[in-house]
């Protein structure tokens, strides 16, 4: 998973560079750390989801 920082509708957010999905504000880095845990267990394990 590859992230970049952009600014989406005038606020910054992180980004998923492959798919071009905004996955959370950049002031909520806990819950963005969150979702790309989930993201990469979900690659990395995917019998066990």
């Amino acid at each position: 998973m590859v992230l970049r920082v952009r600014v989406v509708g005038g606020a910054w957010v992180y980004q998923d560079v492959q798919r071009g999905k905004a996955l959370f504000p950049c002031g909520d880095a806990k819950a963005a750390g969150e979702r790309v845990d989930l993201v990469l267990k979900g690659r990395m394990f995917p019998a066990t989801w």
